[in-house]
């Protein structure tokens, strides 16, 4: 599993979105990558989203079509699985928007990667 937000209490959109060094490289992944987004408390809502980039930079960052998680809710889990030929670019970060903060929030993201 790779973080691709480190747990945080996220008071703003800025908070709950993928920094410096948190864009997975998906293309050494072969079959489906799960990202898991993991809330704790709540004050507010937050709409958590993944976005392609070309790189590690989150150059050109675009929404994934289909790819939100739908709960919001406080204490609750919820997943995505993305076919990493899917992501253009190939690297996949995570945005979390927040309406109201803060709410406390992780993602992880895993899948099986190619032997070399």
């Amino acid at each position: 599993m790779t973080s691709l937000i480190d747990a945080v209490s996220a008071a703003a959109t800025a908070n709950a979105t993928s920094g410096a060094g948190k864009w997975l490289d998906v293309r050494p992944y072969d079959g489906e990558l799960l990202v898991i987004q993991q809330l704790g408390a709540v004050t507010g809502t937050i709409a958590g989203k993944l976005q392609s980039a070309s790189d590690a930079n989150g150059t050109g960052a675009a929404d994934i079509a289909g790819a939100t998680f739908a709960v919001n809710t406080a204490n609750s889990t919820s997943s995505q699985a993305v076919d990493p030929k899917k992501v253009a670019g190939g690297f996949l970060g995570y945005v979390g928007t927040i309406v109201t903060g803060p709410s406390l929030v992780s993602v992880t993201a895993g899948g099986k990667k190619h032997i070399v």
